[in-house]
C-alpha cells in the first residue's frame, strides 16, 4: 500500500489562481496614467482575452475570469489543457 502512494500517478486536476489587474475597457484616466507607468518599468497591462491568449500557450487554460466588483482586480483559474 505505501509502494502504491509512492508511485508516480497522474494528476488529475490541476489548478492555478492568479490575481491581476486587468485592462478593463474603457479605461478611465487611472487607469491610463497606471498603464503610462507599466510601459516605463517594461510591464503590460492586459485584458482578460490576452491572459487566456498567453494561458493557452502555456499549455493552461483559463476555465474562470473572477472580476471584482470595485476594483479591476481579478482572479484568473488555469487548468491543464
Amino acid at each position: 500500500m505505501v509502494g502504491e502512494f509512492l508511485c508516480e500517478q497522474p494528476i488529475q486536476v490541476s489548478r492555478v489562481l492568479e490575481s491581476e489587474q486587468l485592462l478593463l475597457t474603457p479605461l478611465s484616466i487611472q487607469t491610463a496614467l497606471l498603464g503610462a507607468a507599466w510601459i516605463t518599468i517594461g510591464g503590460k497591462r492586459r485584458t482578460a482575452s490576452m491572459f487566456q491568449d498567453l494561458a493557452s500557450k502555456a499549455g493552461l487554460k483559463a476555465s474562470r475570469v473572477y472580476k471584482g466588483q470595485t476594483s479591476e482586480t481579478a482572479v484568473l483559474e488555469l487548468v491543464l489543457l
